[in-house]
């Protein structure tokens, strides 16, 4: 039906790519995170709805949640420096873009989780499928206008057949002539004086911008008809939506209780020597076991809450299944616990990284989305799959939002007793310009020069503080890094940066 609707209005389709294309180029061309982003950002919110309009698709009430959040990780990524993050909002708006089509195209709204994944992986390998379905369309369109001019065309033919020819016999001959006769030779010279060769060099790397600028625009004209098309194709395929089989529940039963029956005497142990420190076992120290089994906790939550999912979706219904699948849960819970403190302890002692604040963020994260699943196991219309992009989603810009780089150096700052060399090169070298503000109210002569590895300067009987030198040169570069910034790269953490090297 949709498909059959891009057809009709192929035209209007390609004219609006088109424009996408020509806004996808100015803002993404040698500039992937620069304010511009921001701009591509609402320019695809306008084309897609747009697209959904002429579709004749009634925009559902998630629908605007998804287009504030799309446009949410375009000012995200014009506020921070740090490149990972900017690819996340890239990733998130994809992932974004993907579950409002579902949502727009589903009619009845009843996709299980399994259903709706296997869309949502299909959608991308589709648009690839479709990737030059637009220049097919646009080559109908020109075809339909040139059977009119079939006849015209046909008298050119003959006379730009033998003006290729003479100029091609041209460049063979004419520097045989030349070489044969002075007089002639002048004449050709003169010809052809016009012909600056010298910029030659220059002319190729013009040739070469607008080479990078058309491919960029190719790409956004391309991506946005086929992604659409794809949606298209993807959700109005039947048998996606077939009705999945359930299994016996009495296999779920078995299955789930003799992982439930782990699970519980392992959240005991938890609970008694871990929260309440009660007397371990003769040979391991508190801190032994406290610091270490972080990383297979959450493994072990990650698989849990895939197995709880698929459980609930596959069984048949049935009350035990519930109560076995609610003791998994509530110990996933038990394991989060377990894995969050963890972390805390290690962190007090080797202090803050992106890695590890990333992974208490994930914890939390699916704390409540494992919520959620409990809520869908006893309320049958509960919709798991829009709660869950929902809760990733609004807790990853939460995330995005915070400049997690500028908050990891004030901790580090705030909690290490005594900054060493190692500690500043770590926030220089490992943290983006976020963490610029909090960099230059350090006072280098607080920090340690003894870091273990004789970190210290020395020039001549002179000797100077390395911290000093460190920050010196690490406000140098970012000087000269953000020194040229320009009108399509702003970035506000850059910027800043730029503006507090200069005062340093």
């Amino acid at each position: 039906m949709y498909e059959i609707c891009i057809k009709d209005n192929y035209r209007y389709f390609t004219a609006v790519s088109i424009f996408y294309g020509i806004v996808f180029a100015f803002c993404m061309y040698q500039n992937l995170f620069g304010w511009t982003f921001l701009l591509y950002a609402i320019t695809t919110v306008i084309v897609i709805n747009k697209f959904l309009k002429k579709s004749n698709l009634i925009h559902k009430k998630e629908t605007k949640f998804i287009y504030i959040g799309v446009i949410l990780c375009g000012v995200s990524t014009c506020l921070t420096a740090n490149m990972l993050i900017q690819f996340l909002n890239w990733c998130c708006m994809l992932v974004l873009l993907i579950s409002l089509m579902i949502n727009q195209m589903n009619e009845e709204r009843n996709d299980k989780i399994l259903v709706y994944i296997n869309k949502m992986i299909r959608i991308p390998f589709a648009t690839i499928g479709n990737i030059f379905l637009p220049l097919k369309n646009t080559k109908e369109i020109i075809n339909s206008s040139k059977k009119e001019r079939t006849v015209d065309k046909e008298k050119w033919k003959p006379i730009i057949l033998g003006g290729g020819m003479a100029i091609g016999v041209l460049f063979v001959v004419v520097p045989l002539l030349a070489g044969s006769d002075i007089v002639f030779n002048r004449i050709i010279k003169s010809a052809l004086s016009w012909m600056n060769f010298e910029g030659f060099h220059s002319l190729i790397e013009k040739f070469n911008t607008i080479f990078g600028v058309l491919i960029t625009f190719m790409a956004g004209f391309l991506l946005i008809y086929a992604f659409f098309y794809a949606s298209c194709h993807v959700n109005s395929n039947k048998e996606t939506e077939k009705k999945d089989r359930q299994y016996k529940s009495l296999t779920g039963i078995v299955f789930t209780g003799i992982i439930a029956s782990v699970y519980l005497l392992y959240s005991i142990i938890q609970i008694q020597y871990l929260f309440l420190k009660a007397g371990l076992p003769e040979g391991i120290t508190y801190s032994e076991y406290a610091h270490a089994g972080f990383w297979q906790l959450v493994l072990v939550v990650m698989i849990n809450v895939g197995m709880v999912i698929l459980c609930s979706e596959l069984y048949e219904k049935n009350k035990w299944l519930n109560y076995m699948i609610t003791i998994i849960s509530l110990c996933t819970y038990v394991m989060m616990l377990s894995a969050a403190y963890r972390m805390k302890l290690y962190i007090d002692v080797y202090h803050l990284t992106f890695l590890r604040l990333c992974v208490l963020w994930f914890i939390a994260a699916l704390s409540i989305v494992m919520a959620g699943v409990i809520i869908s196991i006893y309320k049958k219309d509960f919709q798991l799959v829009n709660y869950m992009i929902a809760v990733i989603a609004g807790s990853y810009l939460i995330f995005s939002f915070a400049q997690p780089d500028y908050w990891i150096a004030k901790y580090n700052v705030s909690h290490i007793e005594q900054l060493t060399c190692a500690d500043l090169e770590y926030m220089m070298c490992n943290l983006s310009l976020d963490a610029a503000p909090i960099i230059a109210e350090i006072d280098p002569k607080e920090v340690s020069s003894d870091d273990g590895n004789g970190c210290m300067y020395y020039y001549g009987n002179a000797q100077k503080n390395s911290a000093e030198i460190m920050m010196q040169n690490y406000f140098q570069e970012v000087s000269e890094r953000c020194g040229k910034i320009g009108f399509r790269q702003a970035n506000f953490s850059k910027i800043r940066a730029k503006q507090i090297a200069g005062s340093f």
